[in-house]
């Protein structure tokens, strides 16, 4: 999972790893997300940015996140425009009965 801060992951599985010393292994946590059970590597400790040192990663992640929204609407553009032929692979006959 990875370095996370206390409040960006669900309660249960925040206050759980946030319970841990280092080296120990969590029971098994249960939430919306599935089953977790978590081990305790390191920790460190928090920190804050200065504004000029959040200021460019902050734009890239919302510039990456604009072009993923833009790239989920040319999508759904795409499949409402989308026209779907089926065909019959070489040397097969169609099937009958049922007027197709």
């Amino acid at each position: 999972m990875g370095f996370f801060a206390q409040d960006s992951m669900v309660p249960a599985l925040a206050n759980a790893a946030f319970a841990l010393k280092i080296g120990e292994i969590s029971g098994v946590i249960e939430t919306q997300f599935g089953f977790h059970i978590v081990k305790m590597l390191e920790k460190r400790p928090t920190s804050k940015m200065s504004f000029e040192e959040a200021k460019e990663p902050v734009r890239r992640l919302l510039k990456e996140n604009r072009a993923g929204e833009k790239v989920a609407e040319l999508l759904v553009k795409l499949k409402e425009s989308a026209t779907v032929v089926t065909m019959a692979p070489p040397g097969s006959t169609p099937a009958s009965g049922d007027g197709g």
